[in-house]
């Protein structure tokens, strides 16, 4: 048998004592969050608003909401918000039915809609709509002319595709000027999709470059809403960033990629921290216990 006597050893008593409070020192932490498990449930929640005929207020303000506790999953944050607002057009047109006097508004309404993806309420608000623009009596004031570019957008997002729609908006736009500068007013559905397809080659070609200098290069190029708003002094780690990890899908994907790695090696630089704050007031001694100083 061991003789545990000899061996050394030590005892600890209780040594915490309840500290009073006068010196106010706060801590901040960030409340950990799944956020994947968070947007599995958006998604559902999303999915019974998009095939129902009517659009529940409170429950679409609710997901709107928890929306906001999205931080890292940007890009399916930004996927939420779009649908939001989908569906936040489809109410607004299905609630403004009853108070369309005009050809005029109820044409105004159809192209509120438009952009929207394809569900049962989309089409039931589409049917009704056309049905007052050929039955309705026209304003008669004289109607303001739409731009030959909104006429063109306007048709392209009917009739381009998805992939069109998912440029973004800064690559519609882009497109929808490349085209007009090119054809004008003969421009064609088919000159929409033959341009927004060489766009986005373009975009994938940018995964084969390998030096900063000619990424940004190609960058500069394209129609990217937030590749000018990097700071400068953070762009050449954004553009590393880039081409250590080229796993951008498409245009609108590629900005949002620029977005979220300027923020994040700008949070690197400004540490800030965000979300649910606790205050823990210190006195003297509970601060040299924990070897705190005052600054």
């Amino acid at each position: 048998m061991y003789d545990f006597s000899t061996l050394p050893g030590s005892s600890a008593v209780a040594g915490f004592e309840p500290l009073l409070v006068d010196e106010k020192i706060q801590y901040t932490f960030t409340e950990s969050a799944d956020e994947g498990k968070l947007y599995n449930d958006l998604n559902e929640r999303l999915i019974t608003l998009e095939v129902s005929l009517t659009i529940d207020r409170e429950v679409l303000n609710t997901i709107e909401d928890d929306a906001k506790e999205l931080r890292l999953l940007v890009d399916e944050k930004e996927e939420v918000l779009m649908r939001i607002d989908w569906l936040e057009r489809l109410d607004k047109v299905q609630q403004g039915l009853e108070d369309v006097q005009t050809k005029e508004e109820a044409q105004k309404l159809l192209r509120l809609i438009a952009p929207c993806q394809t569900s049962p309420l989309k089409n039931e608000l589409k049917l009704e709509l056309e049905t007052l623009v050929e039955s309705l009596p026209s304003e008669q004031v004289e109607e303001v002319q739409m731009t030959d570019a909104e006429v063109l957008m306007e048709k392209a997002v009917e009739e381009a595709g998805d992939t069109f729609i998912n440029l973004g908006k800064a690559g519609r736009d882009s497109v929808i000027a490349d085209v007009l500068d090119q054809y004008g007013k003969n421009a064609s559905i088919d000159v929409v999709q033959e341009l927004t397809q060489t766009l986005e080659q373009r975009v994938k070609a940018l995964k084969e470059v390998k030096e900063s200098s000619e990424l940004i290069e190609q960058l500069d190029s394209l129609p990217l809403q937030h590749l000018a708003n990097i700071p400068t002094e953070y762009e050449e780690e954004v553009l590393e960033k880039l081409l250590i990890t080229p796993n951008w899908n498409g245009l609108f994907h590629l900005d949002r990629l620029i977005l979220q790695y300027t923020k994040q090696i700008e949070h690197q630089h400004t540490p800030v921290q965000e979300g649910v704050q606790a205050t823990l007031v210190m006195n003297d001694g509970l601060m040299k216990q924990l070897g705190v100083q005052k600054v």
